[in-house]
């Protein structure tokens, strides 16, 4: 790149300065830059190391290229650039002899303007994102209906879509929710002796995983302990020990039948249908036709001892069931001993842990008394001997044992549903990964106490969920459904919380084609509006809540001079002048765009022009979609 030198250069004793050499003492022009600190001493920058002058060639007299001086081309037009516009900003009136000012003006001359946003150094302070202009009724509204203590007092929030109205009650909620008292968890546990029944049980609030998580922990090591007592020496020594009484007390009085029989030579035979007597001679039984070719009044005599016999066999017979029941209750005694032994030592350590509290307290029992009915009938199972066989069916599980609600921060919950089918809303009862039986929450579970927040338009598109959701809100109790297949039921848990209705009139008039009680469940009304009169939004009040919607997305600083284009945007998207619009959506989107437009300028802000180009783009692509 080239450009001429003043001739006052050349006029020197016939040879041309060397104004490209590095080791020059007369610098062309000197200037402090633009960083550095004013009032501090810097030395003088040479315009030839500036610029990067290229010593590789010394002027010489008549050799054609006198008025030319060779730049390197590398960030020639930056500099240039920042040469001029320090010359500028300086407003230096002594720089250098006559010389070095034609060489700047000429510098000046050929530096194109450099651009830059009249708003570059101003962008807009965000305000609130919630606190749309023209929505300050409705935003009061809500935050009234949200704050009624009341059980049951459900909010209605109309509105057209792109308004704001589910952030703002998202908002809304999670704000107020903080202020309430958190509830109190619940957990499910299969107690009872069938197994077919979840009992539900009220722990206090934000405990319910830990609960869960200590109760099992315990439980496990309980089976492990229940193996090694099975195991033990003790418990072998004291089952045989049971084994042999009842030994004694069923065979004893046979045997000691069996000796008076033989004394009066009457046999007393075990056969596989049971017992038999019969007449004896020399310590052998006697023959039927041996016995039949006796005298009559020997027979006679050998039938009634016989008949004496049998009476008494009969009757220790029928004492063998009542000595069965006796040891088996007596055994049933010794396992369930063996099942306390190895699970209460480790849930008192967990109950500790919520030591004071009578719902809890009554939780515990509740599960010993369950696990260890468990353990006790896997005992009596497993046999007469060490071995393989004392691993079997262990460890002892409670089937559903889990959290069904718990809030894990301050306050209330805050739930917002995105899916809506009966299962979603109530929870199912199913199996898990290892086929135990399991409660998968829904979002009234974990809402309880709270906020559940819900769009019209979902219920609308699935009937079965508002007959789920009207039944719980009108029942005020809460039941999980039980997956096909599962022939679990769960016990009902009491269901306080605060519905939030988001609807547009179309969705909500489907919902009452449905159901035509549904205003009934709702004690607020809310109207967001689509649009406001131009009087009542500032041009600056829409801008700083335009500022903090793009704050709030994570987009770009708005420089001040695109409040009158966003503002004029959104005059235009009502249709009328004379009122703004209120589409956070198409707002959000412009701005979204626009950030784009910024970052691919690296630029650290939104500028005018992107906003500009943001909404042509805009009116493009609705432009192409509404064409056939």
């Amino acid at each position: 790149m080239l450009f001429w030198r003043a001739k006052s250069a050349k006029q020197t004793a016939g040879v041309a300065p060397d104004v490209t050499s590095a080791t020059s003492e007369e610098p062309i022009a000197t200037f402090t830059p633009a960083d550095e600190p004013e009032g501090e001493d810097k030395p003088p920058v040479p315009m030839a190391k500036l610029f990067d002058i290229s010593p590789a060639k010394k002027a010489e007299p008549g050799d054609g290229v006198d008025n030319v001086v060779a730049l390197a081309p590398a960030r020639l037009s930056e500099r240039l650039a920042e040469a001029g516009v320090k010359r500028r900003a300086a407003d230096t009136a002594d720089t250098g002899d006559a010389e070095e000012e034609e060489v700047a003006d000429r510098v000046v001359a050929m530096t194109p303007p450099v651009a830059r946003d009249p708003g570059v150094d101003e962008v807009i302070t965000p305000g609130d994102a919630i606190a749309a202009p023209g929505q300050s009724r409705a935003l009061s509204a809500l935050r009234d209906s949200l704050s009624d203590p009341r059980s049951g007092s459900h909010v209605l929030v109309l509105g057209s879509a792109g308004t704001g109205r589910r952030p703002a009650a998202i908002s809304l909620a999670a704000e107020i929710a903080k202020l309430h008292t958190p509830p109190r968890d619940w957990i499910y546990a299969a107690t009872g002796r069938t197994g077919d029944q979840l009992q539900a049980y009220s722990v206090p609030a934000g405990t319910a995983q830990r609960f869960v998580r200590d109760v099992q922990d315990a439980l496990s090591k309980s089976s492990a302990m229940l193996a090694r007592l099975i195991a033990s020496d003790t418990h072998q020594m004291s089952v045989a020990v049971l084994e042999e009484e009842h030994r004694q007390r069923s065979s004893a009085p046979i045997d000691h039948l069996k000796r008076r029989a033989e004394a009066q030579n009457i046999a007393l035979v075990k056969t596989s249908e049971g017992f038999a007597l019969a007449p004896m001679h020399d310590g052998r039984v006697v023959k039927a036709d041996v016995f039949r070719a006796l005298p009559e009044s020997l027979q006679r005599d050998v039938e009634s001892k016989v008949t004496v016999l049998e009476s008494e066999l009969q009757a220790l017979l029928g004492a063998v069931p009542g000595n069965d029941v006796a040891t088996d209750d007596r055994h049933l005694a010794l396992c369930h001993q063996t099942a306390e032994r190895a699970v209460k030592p480790n849930l008192a350590v967990a109950r500790k842990l919520f030591n004071g509290d009578t719902k809890v307290a009554e939780a515990f029992d509740a599960i010993e008394a369950g696990w260890t009915r468990r353990a006790t009938d896997i005992v009596r199972r497993l046999g007469d001997g060490a071995g393989e066989g004392y691993g079997e069916g262990l460890p002892i599980t409670l089937p559903g044992l889990q959290a069904i609600g718990g809030h894990s921060g301050d306050g209330a919950p805050v739930v917002v549903a995105r899916s809506v089918g009966a299962a979603d809303l109530l929870g199912e009862i199913g199996r898990d990964a290892t086929g135990t039986i399991a409660v998968r929450p829904g979002h009234l579970a974990r809402a309880n106490g709270g906020f559940l927040i819900v769009d019209a338009w979902r219920l609308a598109a699935d009937p079965q969920a508002w007959a789920a959701l009207s039944a719980a809100l009108e029942t005020e109790m809460l039941q999980p459904l039980s997956a096909p297949g599962i022939a679990v039921s769960a016990e009902a848990v009491p269901l306080a919380f605060k519905l939030v209705l988001i609807a547009e009139s179309s969705s909500f008039a489907k919902l009452k084609a449905i159901d035509p009680r549904i205003a009934q469940y709702f004690g607020a009304v809310v109207n967001f509006e689509s649009d406001a009169a131009a009087v009542d939004i500032s041009e600056d009040a829409f801008a700083v809540w335009a500022a903090a919607l793009s704050d709030a997305a994570g987009f770009r600083k708005l420089s001040a001079v695109t409040a009158s284009e966003l503002y004029d945007d959104a005059r235009a998207r009502a249709g009328d002048l004379s009122r703004v619009s209120l589409d956070i959506a198409t707002l959000v989107q412009t701005l979204r765009a626009a950030d784009a437009l910024a970052a691919a300028a690296a630029r650290d802000h939104i500028a005018s022009a992107d906003i500009k180009s943001a909404i042509a783009r805009r009116g493009d692509i609705k432009a192409c979609e509404m064409q056939p």
